[in-house]
């Protein structure tokens, strides 16, 4: 899947990604600045199922930005705010960073016998899934810190690049960004055609987001918040770069999820939408505003066609029901779940 030397991601990999968001959301702009005018012209939301959930979707977004509605917000404080694995892209078997970070560290492992006694590292020199199944919190972290340990951003590029273009889910036999949710990414694009920006809020690591981004939501990188590892500016090989170190600096789950948010955008979202309890703080933090707000929860709910487990969402689908916010099924409301195949 990986290779040592690859080159820098080129022209052909933007161009690969961008292709996977114009099968998703039938439009040719890859930055998601869709004019209001094409929107209008076609079936909004046309992967979601016409039902009472949609339309109370479009409803608001409709009352908060009309002039006239006595619910409307300006657009300078028009932001939507969504969690990126479980809610905009299929985190199964795991997070996919997770999977990248697997599969680098079997692709490298000869470049680093050291690994071999790296408890972080050495669970995980296998292809097999179920090692990583479900891995998340220190664990996963442990890995990725471990993997990108000393690598610049211009070094991670080539390597997360290449995977991206290269890699394939074993179960769906497509390239993981391929599983990028197509009622998702339409909301988007809703938005940003009524004024709002859109923000990516991950406990994945922000670097990685990055790479991916802008190709597959039209979310520019600068609109990213996720989890960090501390970095050192360092001249390597007579030059200046900053590297990551194998020591979490920021895990951007729970509570910390609000405060990034305020860190990076200044002010609470208008709309937040999650899948997972690690969601809930900035659920409530929109949805604690002054003014109209709305939180949106999906629930991993079709076995058929993505994967049906409540598995570390239990606290939060309570809370959406004790505080309103909308809880989207996947089997009852998306009428496509992933983009149509690529060939």
């Amino acid at each position: 899947m990986l290779k040592k030397n690859s080159a820098p991601l080129s022209l052909a990999l933007s161009a690969t990604l961008a292709a996977s968001l114009v099968m998703s959301t039938g439009c040719s702009n890859v930055f998601g600045r869709e004019t209001p005018q094409r929107v209008a012209s076609e079936k909004v939301l046309g992967s979601w199922k016409d039902n009472k959930l949609k339309q109370d979707i479009l409803d608001f977004v409709q009352r908060v930005s009309n002039p006239k509605s006595k619910d409307f917000v300006p657009v300078e404080d028009r932001i939507a705010v969504f969690d990126n694995d479980g809610t905009l892209l299929c985190e199964k078997p795991a997070y996919f960073q997770v999977i990248f970070a697997r599969d680098s560290a079997v692709a490298r492992q000869k470049d680093h016998p050291e690994w071999s006694e790296d408890a972080a590292i050495k669970p995980f020199l296998t292809t097999e899934d179920s090692a990583i199944a479900g891995l998340r919190g220190k664990e996963a972290t442990r890995l990725i810190a471990a993997c990108q340990s000393e690598l610049s951003a211009e070094e991670l590029q080539p390597l997360a690049g290449q995977w991206l273009v290269d890699a394939k889910h074993k179960r769906f036999n497509r390239p993981y960004m391929q599983l990028k949710y197509e009622p998702m990414v339409e909301l988007l694009t809703y938005l940003r055609a009524n004024g709002f920006k859109t923000f990516i809020c991950s406990g994945a690591g922000a670097d990685f987001i990055r790479l991916y981004s802008n190709s597959a939501y039209g979310i520019p990188a600068e609109q990213v918040i996720g989890s960090s590892l501390k970095r050192e500016f360092v001249v390597k090989d007579g030059k200046s770069v900053v590297v990551s170190r194998p020591v979490m600096h920021v895990y951007n789950v729970g509570p910390f999820k609000p405060i990034m948010i305020d860190e990076h955008i200044g002010k609470r979202p208008l709309i937040a939408v999650g899948n997972s309890d690690g969601d809930i703080e900035m659920l409530m933090y929109c949805t604690d505003r002054k003014g109209p707000s709305l939180g949106i929860l999906l629930h991993h709910d079709d076995e058929v066609r993505e994967y049906k487990y409540d598995t570390g969402a239990e606290k939060a689908l309570q809370k959406a029901s004790e505080r309103g916010w909308k809880v989207v099924s996947i089997k009852d409301d998306f009428q496509n779940v992933f983009a149509a195949e690529q060939k």
